[in-house]
């Protein structure tokens, strides 16, 4: 088979397995491309960002993080007389479906395996009960929110194009038309004066044969840059980071702040409870090993009413509290 021919048969049975499986149709998969592929980066960056790992100085901690959130779980070991951590491969189920065993696979120390809890620790986020012992990643959370600001990014593309297109030229022949290409030639380099024919009929006032289409009407810009806030707010929110909403128009309340901070409370707990219990074990299992991996305090921003008053830029946030120390006095 030809080259030609092979790559043709690959990509018609991707094509089939998109439109089998695929979570969107092929003619919007367009956002799937570099910019997708920067938020993805980005977004996984801001995730790594609310962990607190403490290992031995010979582990590679971001790859283990890397490991963690896009494969799901890594497992500790002792090589030799030292523990150490890599990626793995979790097999065999037990009463509640859980993995018994993971396999490492390595170029340099080759192929074994582990029994969970009596030689080797898995450390993970979170179980997919939909998979007998596989754990979930962050994957499907990290492409649905970088194809939204992908998404954006092409809005604003495009809307910057499409603020460029200022006059329309209708022509009754193609002469004609040359001659508007012409004149609108010399305007765009900047020419003091311009000289056409009558004929072309632009000397009489509100000639229909221009048709101008505001630049405004087609900038939206400022808009899909409030939107991208909206999405990344999110998805912080997703991933229990605490943030004030800046998006807001109105005063925020003391209620929906507290909801703000319950949402991302409970946003992280499954996976501080499971991180937790994991690393407990990790450390019983090899009692000399100084290991810890833990969410941070992401409650570092204050969103009291009164904050949130005086960064939504209300001047009489100051006097209302004075008012309510005022009336509590008396």
């Amino acid at each position: 088979m030809s080259d030609k021919s092979s790559k043709e048969l690959i990509h018609n049975l991707t094509m089939a397995l998109e439109s089998a499986f695929g979570h969107k149709p092929t003619e919007v998969s367009g956002i799937e491309n570099f910019t997708s592929a920067y938020y993805f980066a980005y977004l996984l960056r801001l995730v790594k960002g609310i962990f607190e790992i403490k290992a031995p100085d010979h582990w590679d901690t971001d790859f283990l993080l890397d490991t963690l959130l896009l494969n799901g779980c890594f497992g500790i070991f002792e090589q030799g007389t030292e523990p150490l951590a890599l990626n793995c491969q979790p097999y065999g189920v037990n009463v509640y479906y859980k993995a018994t065993n993971f396999n490492i696979a390595n170029p340099v120390l080759g192929n074994f395996s582990k029994t969970i809890d009596v030689d080797g620790a898995l450390i993970y986020l979170e179980e997919d009960p939909t998979v007998s012992g596989q754990y979930r990643t962050i994957r499907p959370l990290l492409n649905l929110y970088s194809y939204k600001l992908a998404s954006c990014d092409k809005c604003i593309d495009q809307s910057l194009m499409n603020s460029g297109v200022a006059a329309i030229f209708s022509a009754p022949d193609k002469k004609t038309a040359e001659s508007y290409r012409a004149m609108y030639d010399q305007i765009s380099e900047g020419k003091p004066a311009v000289f056409v024919d009558e004929s072309l009929g632009l000397s009489a006032g509100g000639s229909r044969n221009i048709q101008y289409t505001p630049a405004k009407d087609n900038f939206i810009c400022d808009k899909v840059q409030i939107e991208k806030r909206c999405i990344v707010e999110e998805f912080l929110t997703a991933i229990g980071v605490n943030n004030a909403n800046t998006s807001k128009r109105e005063r925020l309340n003391a209620d929906e702040v507290n909801s703000n901070n319950d949402e991302c409370y409970v946003a992280t707990s499954v996976w501080r409870r499971n991180l937790e219990e994991t690393t407990t074990k990790a450390r019983k299992l090899f009692p000399n090993l100084d290991f810890s991996l833990t969410i941070k305090d992401l409650s570092i921003i204050d969103n009291s009413p009164s904050k949130a008053d005086m960064a939504d830029g209300s001047p009489d946030g100051e006097s209302e509290k004075n008012d309510d120390e005022g009336s509590d006095g008396e």
